[in-house]
């Protein structure tokens, strides 16, 4: 296992996410480079799986002005981890009801989105827009 991260870093989240996808054995690289610039995310992951390239360019609009340190990291997290999901997921199929959030406890980031200002619609379009919850858990 070789991960490699530009731009920023949240190697413990794309470990998480990688042990759902492969088993510690495997012979797997991933990239991914990560962006910011103009209000716009843009996260290009490439994973090289039994010697083929699969890739995800992942692009989110998102204004960090007025928001918490902890918000933006979060959001430029799930960023990451939905690139690198999204490129694993053309090797193999899983289902993630919490979508990118597996690991952490979703009733947190619920109140430090409320903490953060945000109204219920606005955390539900999180929920489903950023780490990809499915219908039933938002």
């Amino acid at each position: 296992m070789l991960i490699i991260q530009n731009g920023f870093n949240c190697e413990r989240e794309i470990k998480l996410f990688y042990n759902m996808f492969f088993n510690t054995d495997d012979d797997v690289s991933v990239f991914s480079n990560f962006t910011y610039k103009d209000n716009l995310i843009n996260t290009y992951t490439e994973i090289d799986y039994k010697g083929k390239q699969y890739f995800e360019d992942y692009y989110f609009e998102f204004d960090i002005n007025n928001k918490s340190k902890k918000l933006i990291k979060k959001v430029f997290t799930a960023a990451v981890t939905k690139s690198f999901v999204h490129a694993a997921m053309k090797i193999k199929k899983i289902n993630l009801p919490w979508g990118v959030m597996c690991g952490i406890r979703p009733a947190k980031n619920v109140r430090e989105l409320y903490e953060d200002g945000m109204e219920d619609d606005e955390i539900r379009e999180v929920f489903k827009n950023v780490y990809e919850v499915n219908d039933e858990k938002t």
